[in-house]
């Protein structure tokens, strides 16, 4: 048995559960732009695992949204299952630094079309 589980051990579909949430393949935000699922990370052992793609409720619909975490995770072992969150970012922020020890990687991160529908109705000027 092995004293250390690394990203390769998670299960086949790279599954969690969070309590009063449906089953969902977790996805990380890596310091290099890329999103991959958790099962995945592991192929990129030079970049630093964000956070994590959570699906928040913005007037009404569900909207994907950037789970900042205040640490950064290698992606070389399992990150935590409930990382402390810095902020939830559903639209679109620049210069976001990895604060990874050494890693000096600079990223931006886009709001996606269903944040930009939902900001519209919002404001008023949705369709």
């Amino acid at each position: 048995m092995k004293d250390k589980l690394t990203a390769k051990d998670l299960n086949i579909n790279g599954s969690c559960k969070r309590p009063g949430e449906l089953t969902y393949r977790r996805r990380f935000v890596l310091c290099t732009g890329r999103v991959v699922y958790a099962q995945e990370a592991y192929q990129f052992p030079e970049a630093h695992i964000l956070g994590d793609l959570r699906n928040m409720t913005l007037e009404g619909r569900l909207v994907p949204s950037l789970a900042l975490w205040l640490t950064p995770a290698d992606t070389l072992h399992v990150p935590p299952l409930h990382p402390e969150i810095v902020a939830y970012i559903i639209a679109e922020a620049r210069l976001i630094r990895c604060r990874f020890e050494g890693c000096k990687r600079v990223m931006r991160w886009d709001a996606s079309r269903e944040v930009m529908q939902a900001l519209m109705e919002r404001w008023g000027l949705g369709e």
